[in-house]
């Protein structure tokens, strides 16, 4: 495993075992994109309940970070691909972004019916 990675894992442990900090700490560098404790936390509690308690320890939560890392690596590789330029992609992203504004919208208004 070369060196680097080594030290990103022992400093990524480090730092999610003691109580992760502030939100706005920064956990890892991915090109020009952070991520931090805050975006740390949103995507974890996004997971279903049977995944957060795998990523409760922190060899757990050092995983979770690596893959939100290597996911942030796919997409700049996919950007520098021009995969965001995609007819494909840019009609399948609008249609999500619709899906999602009408979940938000039910959810909405389910919170209100007693």
């Amino acid at each position: 495993m070369p060196k680097k990675i080594i030290i990103f894992l022992i400093f990524s442990c480090v730092l999610l075992t003691t109580a992760l900090y502030a939100s706005d700490t920064v956990l890892a560098t991915v090109g020009n994109e952070q991520i931090t404790v805050a975006d740390f936390k949103d995507r974890l509690e996004e997971l279903p309940a049977q995944f957060k308690g795998y990523y409760a320890s922190a060899q757990g939560k050092t995983k979770f970070l690596d893959q939100l890392v290597q996911e942030r690596l796919l997409y700049l590789k996919a950007q520098n691909e021009g995969m965001d330029k995609n007819a494909e992609v840019s009609s399948a992203v609008e249609r999500a972004r619709k899906n999602i504004v009408i979940a938000y919208s039910v959810n909405k208004l389910l919170k209100n019916i007693t």
